[in-house]
């Protein structure tokens, strides 16, 4: 859209985006959107386990779990 209007400023970038959004899902029961991004998740290769400490809740009680360290979050994410 925005290079075939011509125009490349930051607000032309904004516009098209904006123009081009998928429209908001509204009335969208909360448990199936849970599923459905645990689902996406799942399928890129993240375990419940590893669900759970980004959104930083347990799923079995859902009581916040503890924060992990910034030096251990960089190790998983990295892989070293």
């Amino acid at each position: 859209m925005v290079a075939e209007s011509g125009y490349i400023s930051a607000q032309a970038h904004r516009t098209a985006i904006l123009a081009t959004r998928k429209t908001k899902e509204y009335g969208v029961d909360p448990d199936h959107l849970i599923s459905k991004w645990r689902d996406e998740a799942a399928a890129l290769g993240f375990g419940p386990e590893q669900v759970d400490a980004c959104i930083g809740r347990v799923n079995e009680s859902d009581q916040p779990a503890s924060p992990p360290e910034a030096e251990s979050l960089h190790a998983f994410l990295t892989g070293a």
